[in-house]
């Protein structure tokens, strides 16, 4: 495909520090992005590095005011703007954006909107997806696992992490959980507070129930859910907009495609 001037806005200060799970996602789209050929501008808060893209700091509360036109900010020659967050005013200039959290019942529909799957896309009454993708370079791979069950997260209720907890009660199993806050925890689980990216790898080198095999898991995970696949579905969603006004439907992963 014909390489873009490709704007990516964030409110956030990259590359984060600590959990950060759609802060490391923004940076592997722009990783993606660039290994693709595309040239990447990244709109940010001040303090923001990433070799792979040019930076144009923006304050956080700037990017995200409701008056703004995000067209106002973005360089010349720019041919698309990503904003990884719902835009509240909609920008005088071909645009997508992503919804990676939930919209609240009865909220106004997004224009130009992609979801993070086919579930969530569904639930947001859309088709429209691409699967958030990292770059398998910073995730450490080990064929003999740890003897542990890990939960790695932000510790709130919508992320599920007491079903983790009650599933090591009820088995007995070693169980660490990452995340920002402490709970009570039993004596086998044990708690190991907020992670960053190397000791996030480490702990990520879990047996899953001993089925499945190392090799292949991480094989089906670089072909699906890579920063490069992430950002060639992206690629496909831009010169759609570019080109019809309009974004395809999202593609499943083979293993999902024909799922109910």
């Amino acid at each position: 495909m014909t390489p873009l001037h490709v704007v990516v806005a964030s409110h956030y200060r990259l590359p984060v520090k600590g959990y950060g799970g759609t802060e490391r996602v923004v940076v592997a789209l722009v990783r993606g992005l660039a290994a693709l050929g595309h040239r990447v501008t990244l709109l940010a808060s001040p303090g923001t590095r990433v070799p792979e893209a040019t930076v144009v700091e923006v304050p956080p509360d700037r990017i995200r005011h409701p008056a703004l036109d995000l067209a106002t900010v973005l360089p010349p020659g720019a041919d698309i703007l990503h904003a990884i967050f719902p835009v509240r005013r909609v920008p005088s200039h071909p645009f997508v954006q992503t919804l990676e959290g939930n919209l609240t019942p009865g909220s106004p529909t997004l224009q130009n909107n992609i979801c993070v799957s086919r579930d969530h896309a569904r639930r947001h009454g859309t088709n429209v997806f691409v699967y958030n993708g990292l770059d398998p370079a910073d995730f450490i791979f080990r064929a003999a696992k740890d003897d542990y069950d890990l939960f790695l997260g932000r510790l709130h209720s919508v992320k599920g992490y007491r079903w983790a907890v009650a599933a090591a009660k009820h088995s007995g199993r070693r169980l660490l959980i990452a995340g920002g806050w402490r709970p009570s925890l039993r004596r086998n689980i044990r708690y190991v507070g907020e992670v960053d990216g190397r000791r996030k790898a480490e702990l990520l080198a879990a047996e899953t129930i001993h089925t499945r095999d190392p090799e292949a898991c991480r094989a089906h995970a670089e072909r699906n859910f890579s920063h490069l696949v992430m950002a060639q579905e992206y690629e496909r969603m831009y010169h759609a907009v570019l080109e019809t006004g309009t974004l395809p439907p999202g593609r499943p992963a083979p293993h999902l495609a024909t799922a109910g």
